[in-house]
């Protein structure tokens, strides 16, 4: 009886290495291989991914130096437009103040034209009334230089 368990246990082992233990190793070797290139696979995703990764923060950072860029053209141009209206500013003041000016000039040449002919009036109705006639052209005009000369003598 040993000796036929050990044939039919020899015999066993040629039937199951011949039909259980090829498709087994064979199975065995597939899944190793599917794993093996699983691993592969994700080894290079992640490489790839690492490198948009790396990709994504360089166009990020050129990103946010463009955005420093146009700030700094920003402020400058911001800058040049202050500088722009302050001067426009300036100028425009400066016309108001020469205007105001040559008004205020303009005014105090009437104003001293008005008191001029007013004393003018008075000087020659006061002269008419100490003589107790009429001047003429003549008389009228020297003591008009006259009173002229002596306002003009005293406001000095």
């Amino acid at each position: 009886m040993a000796l036929w368990s050990l044939i039919v246990f020899v015999v066993f082992i040629f039937v199951l290495r011949a039909f259980a233990w090829g498709p087994l190793i064979q199975a065995l070797d597939e899944r190793e291989l599917r794993v093996i290139t699983a691993i592969n696979t994700a080894e290079s995703k992640q490489k790839e991914s690492e490198e948009l990764v790396k990709e994504h923060a360089r166009k990020i950072e050129a990103a946010q130096d463009e955005i420093q860029a146009m700030m700094v053209e920003a402020r400058s141009d911001a800058d040049r437009i202050k500088q722009d209206i302050l001067a426009q500013a300036r100028q425009e003041a400066e016309s108001i103040k020469t205007h105001a000016v040559d008004e205020i000039e303009r005014a105090r040449e009437l104003a001293l034209k008005d008191l001029f002919d007013q004393i003018n009036g008075r000087v020659i109705d006061a002269t008419e009334q100490v003589l107790g006639r009429a001047l003429d052209e003549s008389d009228r005009d020297r003591l008009i230089n006259e009173a002229l000369s002596q306002i003009s003598g005293s406001s000095n």
